[in-house]
């Protein structure tokens, strides 16, 4: 089956790029994957916090009637992320929903492993996120 990865470094989703990835989930008719990497091990808790955050958001895309799964990894972002396409292949498209200013940086693993995923990365800018809205 299609899916659409949408993932992100940090405890919550960035909530726009969470709906413009559903929303395009939605129209290249694919399910998503809602991936969050969380480095630290040793923080007591953290994965349950981003599991009920992660929660919100495959609600949100039952609602838009797309089929939406939840994974959160602990580990080193880029190896987590080759383990996870180790298991469920290659997405359509990855959306990076962990803030623009993380990724931004030159040596943040997500610039250095996009050859690594397979597919084309979008990266929702705001205005992005609204041009999209007004389209549907």
């Amino acid at each position: 089956m299609r899916y659409l990865l949408i993932l992100g470094d940090s405890l919550d989703l960035e909530a726009d790029s969470v709906r413009y990835g559903i929303e395009l989930a939605r129209r290249i008719n694919a399910g998503v994957t809602l991936l969050v990497l969380l480095e630290n091990a040793g923080a007591r808790g953290m994965k349950e916090i981003a599991e009920e955050a992660l929660a919100r958001h495959v609600a949100m895309a039952a609602e838009a009637g797309v089929r939406a799964t939840a994974v959160v990894r602990v580990g080193p972002p880029r190896t987590e992320v080759i383990k996870h396409l180790a298991g469920e292949g290659a997405p359509e498209v990855a959306v990076w929903a962990g803030g623009t200013g993380r990724q931004a940086d030159r040596g943040h693993w997500l610039k250095q492993m996009k050859e690594d995923l397979g597919c084309p990365v979008v990266v929702p800018s705001a205005r992005r996120v609204a041009r999209r809205g007004r389209e549907t």
